[in-house]
């Protein structure tokens, strides 16, 4: 959270929110790690979107 409101001082708002919000998906790996289990499908797929959209709002 600290680095998140570092980079809403010194960035551009946008797209600090827009990373910021993309960061449950860095989460789904590490549960995987973690409870040596993978997340279900949905989690996927939700991720999958998450990660296209951004990328399309970035490249536009």
């Amino acid at each position: 959270m600290t680095l998140i409101l570092q980079a809403l001082r010194y960035g551009d708002v946008g797209l600090v929110a827009m990373l910021s919000s993309v960061s449950p998906v860095i989460v789904l790996p590490l549960l995987w790690l973690a409870y040596k289990r993978a997340p279900g499908f949905g989690a996927w797929a939700g991720a999958a979107l998450t990660v296209i959209g951004t990328t399309l709002i970035l490249i536009h």
